[in-house]
């Protein structure tokens, strides 16, 4: 018997309420250390980086880091720390430390004015390679492993970018990605091999081979075989990734995969992992995403006996896999559409499967009051859209006929909404919202052939596909056609603001979080990393000078006629404060209704617990607002 209370949709009580959000803890990486004994988690409680000791079969989390902020500052961060025998080197205020993982204090192993990242410790843990930044110059730089601190020694520059650096197990090579621009790390990398001298006093580099590009589309995520014969990486093939192994002694390539998913993710961030060796040399563990739903699988080294590990797991999502350099331990971030994230172990053993080892919530909210996200598809033949659907879910409360939607677009617009749980999105269900996520043309995870066909189409692909799904939900039932409202960030703020120019009235309002408005402005003062990335998305200049006029949103505000909602931090370096002051101005002088907020200190994203609290407390407002007023 049905004893739900009727309620309006959008007004219902939410368990989580914005403090709560605030609680969310972010897990980052989690890593082995060399001797397999423990595993070192990276995360964020309340807005402060921490570093976790954590025996996997036995024992309780224990802080290593809680003053030190942990942070990378070049590009989108990522490549926080590597772990040793006995020690955790870590990224902070621009310095590389090291902390024992017993008792002992962080003491600085560099000293300069650059900003380092991706730090990885040589087999014999006496040098760091690290990939660092100093203004306008990239490179791959070593540094003595013990503390100093030491000046580092430049070992390789003369490419814009460098990611992944990895040590072969004998010191004497290295590998790690590099591109130029003006393209991006999923465009036109180089994977590059390194020839290195040492002794006990320095390291110097003595020949660089390039193995693969920069034609052959993705290069990623290079791996050495623990006994040094081989040279794993996820390469691009017929549309798609897949796991390739380089043999060092016959210089001869083999695709290992033919899977019909995607081995890489797109390399927004340093650290990204999505393979990792077996100990014994003879088998890979590899996670495959197909259309946003992940598995983890093993392969031997000839590309046979291919296994999926977690087909009967209660997981949607695995991240940053870490093998265990001892056993048959992989320790990785897990999570589904209804249960947030934590870290699990998963043995390869049929006797004890997998465990938690993390968790990120207090996990008091039962799992009946999430919205379990169910895969969509619109359109047909060449013309399949693709997306994730948020039903409304509450245990006691419900509402008659469709629902009011929110549209949520991920930024990038290389990226895409996985099979995972979303705070956002569950923030909108759990009040009554449907919510649909849209992976349009340019996303990942569909194929090289999806993610490049927004070539020059940013602005207009992605609003096309946003509209398309919402007429798809309204006319599956799944959404109330005057109460339809759009939400995206960084690049999904682009899209919101374009849909609200070409499709007047569709949208009852649209939200923007640090929003691109001017892609001229845009391009002269965005971050290194994505200088050139509009290029790509929009074209060259100056022969896209009339798309770059046409797609601004700030140069045609005076045809968004539905309410708008910015939000914005004050130090965004990717997204300046004067993009947002421009569209506020703009939109008030054609009398369009905004309610904005600027957040003080905050970048590219919310980090203060007051800041995330105040946001969602501004977003439960405006759409509680909106719903009640009048339509047209």
């Amino acid at each position: 018997m049905n004893t739900k209370k009727l309620m309006p949709y959008g007004f219902w009580p939410s368990v989580l309420t914005p403090e709560r959000m605030v609680e969310l803890t972010k897990v980052f990486d989690v890593q082995w250390d060399q001797r397999g004994h423990d595993v070192v988690i990276f995360e964020k409680r309340e807005g402060q980086s921490r570093l976790l000791r954590i025996n996997p079969n036995y024992g309780f989390p224990r802080d290593l880091i809680s003053t030190n902020p942990v942070v990378v500052r070049v590009n989108y961060g990522g490549g926080e720390y590597t772990v040793g025998s006995d020690a955790v080197f870590f990224v902070s205020r621009g310095r590389i430390y090291r902390k024992p993982l017993d008792d002992g204090l962080a003491e600085a192993v560099t000293k300069g004015n650059f900003q380092p990242a991706s730090p990885t410790l040589s087999p014999n843990e006496e040098w760091i390679c690290f990939v660092y930044n100093n203004k306008e110059e990239d490179g791959l730089a070593v540094v003595p492993a013990h503390p100093g601190p030491h000046k580092p020694v430049l070992l390789l520059t003369g490419y814009d970018f460098f990611m992944q650096p990895t040590w072969h197990p004998t010191g004497q090579q290295l590998a790690v990605i590099a591109w130029n621009h003006p393209s991006m790390p999923w465009d036109s990398p180089y994977l590059l091999l390194l020839d290195v001298s040492t002794d006990s006093q320095s390291l110097r580099l003595t020949q660089v081979t390039v193995l693969q590009g920069p034609d052959q589309g993705i290069l990623f995520q290079p791996e050495f075989s623990p006994d040094g014969r081989y040279l794993a990486y996820v390469g691009e093939v017929d549309d798609l990734t897949q796991l390739f192994l380089y043999d060092l002694q016959t210089h001869q390539t083999r695709q290992l995969t033919h899977q019909n998913g995607e081995l890489a993710m797109p390399a927004w961030r340093q650290g990204v992992r999505t393979i990792g060796w077996h100990h014994d040399s003879q088998h890979i563990y590899y996670i495959v995403n197909v259309e946003g739903k992940m598995n983890v699988w093993r392969t031997d080294i000839h590309g046979q006996n291919q296994v999926c590990l977690t087909a009967d797991l209660p997981f949607d999502v695995y991240r940053q896999i870490a093998v265990s350099p001892k056993d048959n331990q992989i320790a990785m971030r897990a999570v589904s559409t209804t249960q947030p994230e934590r870290i699990i172990v998963l043995h390869d053993d049929i006797d004890t499967p997998w465990h938690v080892i993390r968790y990120t919530t207090s996990n008091e909210i039962p799992q009946c009051y999430y919205a379990r996200a169910q895969r969509l598809r619109w359109g047909h033949e060449s013309h399949v859209r693709y997306g994730l659907y948020y039903p409304p879910t509450h245990p006691q409360y419900e509402d008659q006929g469709p629902p009011p939607m929110v549209v949520l677009l991920h930024g990038g617009p290389t990226g895409q909404a996985f099979m995972m749980f979303c705070a956002q999105a569950q923030f909108l269900a759990t009040r009554g919202f449907a919510v649909l996520l849209v992976n349009h043309r340019g996303s990942t995870g569909y194929g090289k052939a999806y993610r490049e066909s927004l070539r020059h189409q940013w602005g207009i692909y992605d609003v096309e596909d946003s509209i398309s799904g919402v007429e798809y939900c309204i006319q599956e039932g799944l959404a109330r056609r005057d109460a339809i409202y759009i939400m995206g960030a960084s690049a999904g703020g682009l899209t919101v603001y374009n849909a609200l120019i070409h499709y007047p009235g569709v949208f009852r309002a649209g939200i923007t979080l640090y929003g691109v408005a001017n892609l001229w402005t845009f391009s002269n003062e965005t971050h290194k990393f994505e200088r050139h990335y509009q290029d790509f998305l929009i074209g060259p200049l100056p022969e896209a000078t009339a798309a770059y006029n046409d797609r601004s949103p700030v140069l045609h505000a005076d045809k968004i006629q539905d309410p708008v909602a910015i939000f914005q931090g004050s130090q965004d370096p990717v997204v300046p404060l004067s993009q947002t002051i421009d569209m506020i101005a703009a939109l008030k002088s054609h009398h369009v209704p905004v309610f904005y907020r600027v957040f003080e200190g905050e970048g590219h994203g919310w980090h203060s617990p007051k800041t995330v609290a105040q946001f969602y407390h501004d977003l439960e407002d405006f759409l509680h607002d909106s719903l009640k007023s009048p339509t047209d």
